[in-house]
């Protein structure tokens, strides 16, 4: 669960978890995420800056869930595949999330890597750059989910880790 607190006062909040267990014995498809950061973020004071970036994805892998994770200077968020849009955020505290289930599971043709895509704008009178303050800092980040899978990745900038 995430929740944002966009004031100096203590809230109250709770979550309802819903999951669904198999029965001993049954097998299953390891799913994994793929998360992307942007550490290079740089939004000059009273500017709207777009930061862009592109990762390789995993090969031969299915994707069932995408959305981003950005902060209160945020204006858009992307995850595309070339011009073609997966989804788009414009509210940082409410994300919106793509979901492709069976049998319609998105895939990436040969070759084609995720961008993720993030516009601010800085009306402080500061430089605002990547980190985990909401009050201070931003990020550009890319969620998704994919299977088969045997170890989460990470895409920093432009690099696909390990």
């Amino acid at each position: 669960a995430h929740i944002l607190n966009d004031t100096s006062d203590p809230i109250t909040t709770g979550v309802t978890l819903t999951a669904y267990a198999h029965m001993p014995g049954v097998s299953y498809t390891k799913t994994a995420s793929l998360t992307t950061f942007d550490t290079q973020l740089a939004v000059p004071p009273a500017a709207t800056t777009t930061s862009t970036h592109t990762c390789p994805v995993p090969s031969a892998v299915k994707f069932w869930w995408f959305s981003t994770h950005t902060h209160g200077f945020a204006q858009e968020a992307k995850l595309r595949n070339g011009s073609s849009d997966i989804v788009v955020s414009t509210n940082c505290a409410a994300p919106a999330v793509a979901d492709f289930g069976p049998p319609s599971f998105y895939e990436f043709g040969a070759g084609e890597q995720l961008t993720y895509s993030c516009t601010y704008f800085n009306g402080s009178p500061t430089m605002v750059g990547f980190g985990a303050s909401y009050a201070t800092d931003e990020s550009c980040t890319g969620l998704a989910y994919f299977f088969p899978a045997s170890v989460p990745r990470t895409c920093v900038n432009n690099l696909l880790l390990p």
